[in-house]
Formats: C-alpha cells, sequence, structure tokens
C-alpha cells in the first residue's frame, strides 16, 4: 500500500511537473519520497525540479539518493554532471558526465554537459578533440539539420574561438545553424556576429542579424549586437 500510494504521488506529480506548476509538483514529490523512499524516479525529478529553481545542494542531495538507488541510468549522471556544474566542482562535473557516456555512449546531451564542464575548466582543446569526431560522423550520416547536433557545434565552435581558431569557429558555428531551434539559433548567429564584426565584415553581420530579427524581434542581445553594426559602420 505504501509503495502505491507513493507510485500515485508520483504520477501526478509529474504531470503538474510538465504543465509547470513547479510548487505543486515539489510537495507531491516529497509527499512521493516520504511515502516511499526507494522511488528512484521521484528523486531524479525532484532533484531536476530543485535544479531549476536554484536549489543546487538539496538538488544534488535529491540527485545523489537517485543514484544511491539506481546508478545505471546514463542521463541521472548527466543531472548529476550538471548540478556539480552549478557547484563550481568542475573535476567532479566531468567525471560524472564520463560515468554517464559509459552507460549511455553516445547521448549528445551527455556530451554536451561534458563539453561545458571542460570549457569552464578552460579544456578547450579537449572539446576539440571530444567533439571533432562526433559531429563530423553525425553529418556524414544524416546532414546538418537536427537540433542536438547544432548544440554540439555550438559548443565546437566556441571551444575553437576560445583557442583563437576564429575560421575553424565560424565553420562548425555555421553548420550549427541549420538545425539549430529556439535560443540556440540566437547563441550560434550572434556569435557568428560578433566574429564578423571583429574583423569588420559590418555588411555580412548586418544581414545575419536581420535574419535573426524575425525570429527575435525584442531580443536585447541581438539589438545591442545591430548597435555596434551601426557603431562599426558610421550610422
Amino acid at each position: 500500500l505504501r509503495s502505491s500510494h507513493g507510485t500515485s504521488l508520483l504520477q501526478r506529480a509529474c504531470t503538474l511537473h510538465q504543465r509547470g506548476e513547479l510548487n505543486e509538483a515539489q510537495q507531491l514529490y516529497m509527499e512521493a519520497v516520504k511515502a516511499d523512499p526507494n522511488l528512484h524516479t521521484a528523486w531524479r525529478n525532484l532533484g531536476a525540479l530543485l535544479r531549476q529553481q536554484g536549489h543546487t545542494q538539496k538538488a544534488r542531495d535529491c540527485t545523489e539518493q537517485a543514484l544511491r538507488l539506481d546508478s545505471s541510468d546514463g542521463s541521472l549522471w548527466g543531472n548529476y554532471g550538471n548540478v556539480l556544474r552549478d557547484q563550481g566542482l568542475l573535476e567532479e562535473s566531468c567525471q560524472a558526465f564520463k560515468e554517464g557516456l559509459q552507460r549511455s555512449p553516445g547521448s549528445n546531451g551527455l556530451l554536451q554537459g561534458l563539453a561545458i564542464s571542460l570549457s569552464r575548466r578552460g579544456e578547450h582543446r579537449q572539446v576539440v578533440e571530444l567533439l571533432t569526431p562526433v559531429t563530423n560522423g553525425a553529418i556524414k550520416r544524416a546532414g546538418h539539420n537536427n537540433n542536438s547536433l547544432a548544440e554540439l557545434l555550438l559548443e565546437l565552435g566556441n571551444a575553437h574561438h576560445a583557442l583563437g581558431e576564429k575560421n575553424q569557429a565560424l565553420e562548425r558555428w555555421r553548420e550549427g545553424t541549420y538545425g539549430a531551434e529556439g535560443e540556440k539559433r540566437l547563441f550560434i548567429g550572434l556569435n557568428i556576429a560578433q566574429v564578423l564584426c571583429s574583423d569588420r565584415q559590418f555588411a555580412e553581420a548586418a544581414r545575419l542579424c536581420k535574419e535573426l530579427e524575425s525570429l527575435f524581434p525584442k531580443n536585447e542581445n541581438l539589438i545591442y549586437a545591430q548597435g555596434v553594426i551601426a557603431k562599426g559602420t558610421g550610422d
């Protein structure tokens, strides 16, 4: 009966979580794990929700409890890597993503998380070595039009840029524009525009920002970029 009650609470919490009713979902997740402390999914989801709300230590505690119950889920190790990065524990974060990749080889989400943590440590060359074969292989197999691939290309371009490899950065970011969705499309476009402006290629940067304007008409970063372009052209 205890397990059944906990599972029922978990199901209701998941529904509320998906609706974005976070406070209500949090309360039900907490009731679920109190009713059945062995509910791995409840601990996992509660950890993710608490991180979403900025409660990193509580999120870490819940995620560690989920891992104690079941450490076979690669994506859960990804959650752990994210919250460790939030706490500035970059070496531990990298290790968590590597643990996840041992369980879920080839996961783009885990690769992206590891790349971000490596970049935070300043290990940009490792990011290039990690992501280049993966992205090249994915493009050959399925082309560019994939959002998860675009996210990897964004991180790969960022690493090249941090290493001063401007042309390689532009190439990878441009490859990423084909499949990027939402804010990733904006981030990639603004990165390209920034490099173009640094090379005083203002006309090309202006055309790119004009395309982005139709997708993100009120984004402050895009408006700022357009201001930089206007200043560069003397307008």
